[in-house]
This record gives structure tokens, sequence and C-alpha cells, in this order.
């Protein structure tokens, strides 16, 4: 037997019934459910099947057991079962908890340029920042050729700020390249400004650097800026950037 959940008119779905396996559903019987939510305007998923916003009204439930979450941005998801009774409009109030505000960390490393990770993730090179960062336990990493890998361990406190300063060591096994690699960059336009970040010298295209990761900022009047990330290895780099157009920018 399949119970079915019809939706009223107001809601983001679809009127036509929902259909549901539900075990617990009595036959040919069938009420309604009034859902609220504190802080109102969560999304409600009803036996996993969204099913609107609250305050929200379902009407025509096969009488039984239903499984109602309610989710909302900055909230810990809730679910809760409610029990639907033939004829009647069952009223169910769900009060969300507030997640912890995030936290924000804040690296560098001794030298600057190395590749560095949070919880696996890549996060362009250093020196960097990390915003909007979880409450609760991270795993730090930093990579550099030539270099040692350093590792760090954490937990960040919510609404907090960390900084780490991570001293590289040098890898005896894996020395340091003393060549020097070629960059080049094309821009579209032709004109746009392209200067390194994180690296206090100016960009020359086709100049020689060491290998390793490099942050390049590309930028335009009337075009949106850019963030490319390179990793110059033994045969150089070259490549072209298009600069998409900035709809905010007033035509001249």
């Amino acid at each position: 037997m399949q119970a079915k959940i019809r939706i009223p008119l107001r809601s983001t779905l679809p009127t036509l019934p929902l259909l549901l396996p539900h075990p617990t559903a009595a036959a040919g019987l069938e009420g309604a459910l009034w859902i609220r939510s504190v802080p109102r305007g969560a999304a409600v998923q009803v036996e996993g099947r969204p099913a609107g916003t609250t305050p929200l009204h379902l009407t025509r439930l096969a009488a039984g057991e239903w499984a109602v979450t309610a989710s909302l941005p900055g909230y810990q998801p809730l679910t809760r079962r409610a029990a639907v009774l033939p004829g009647q409009s069952t009223p169910l109030v769900l009060v969300l908890a507030q997640l912890p505000p995030p936290g924000s960390i804040t690296l560098v490393s001794d030298p600057p340029g190395a590749a560095w990770f949070l919880d696996g993730q890549a996060m362009e090179i250093t020196p960097g920042r990390a915003g909007l960062v979880a409450p609760g336990p991270h795993h730090l990493e930093v990579r550099l050729a030539g270099y040692r890998p350093w590792e760090q361990r954490f937990t960040l406190d919510a609404d907090q700020g960390a900084d780490f300063l991570a001293p590289l060591e040098r890898d005896p096994s894996h020395p340091v390249d003393p060549r020097r690699h070629r960059l080049e960059l094309t821009t579209q336009p032709p004109q746009a400004r392209v200067r390194f970040k994180y690296l206090e010298r100016p960009f020359v295209n086709g100049m020689e650097l060491p290998a390793g990761p490099y942050l390049l900022q590309v930028t335009a009047p009337g075009f949106q800026s850019r963030e490319l990330p390179v990793t110059l290895g033994p045969e150089g780099w070259s490549g072209t950037v298009p600069l998409a157009p900035d709809p905010s920018a007033s035509p001249e």
C-alpha cells in the first residue's frame, strides 16, 4: 500500500501527489500536518521528499507516522517523526539549533610560495588565508619542492582566528632545482595588468624563475579580475588568460 502526500498550491512543488511507500499508513484514512519552525523559512522534507518551506500546511496525508526534516543555512538540520491522525490537523514545531559561527586561518611559510592544504583541500599558495572555517578539529599541510612537508593538527574555536607559521626544512634527498624557467603569458585583452600575488617582485612577460608554484593576478578596466595558479617546471610555462567582461562596469 502506498500513501500519498498532496502539496497545497502555495508549495514550491507541483500539485501532483507524491507517491511514497509508507509502512505505518492506515489505509483510507487521511489527516494533515501544520509545520512551523523557529526560525521560520526552513526547507521541509517529508520522508526525504521536498515539500516546501515553513510555515507549511500539508493536507490529505495518509494517517500514520511521517519523518519530517527541517533545514536552514546556519542551523543544524532537525528531523522529527510526526503522527498524522485521521480527520485532524497535527501541529509540529521544529526549533532549530544555530550552528557555531565559523572562524578563519592565516598561514605563512618560510620560505613563501608553498602549496598548502586544509583538511586535504588545496588552498592556493602561501602566504594565505581561509575564511568561513567550521569550528572543530582540522589538519594543515604545507609542501614545497626541495623541502620536507610540514603538518599541523589543531582545533579551531567558534568565531575565532588562528595564525600559523610553517618553518620549512630542506630535504637533502630532494635538492632544489637551481635552474630558472621561462614564464610567458598572453592576456585578453592585451592591455591587462599582471602581477604576482604573495611575491614582492614585478611581473615581466618571458621572465625566468625558479621552479615551483606561483599565483598570478590579472586585471583590466571593464573586465572581471582573475587569479591564475601556475606551477613552473623544467619546460617552463606559457598560456593565455582571457578575462570576462564585467557586467557591472558602466559603458564609456
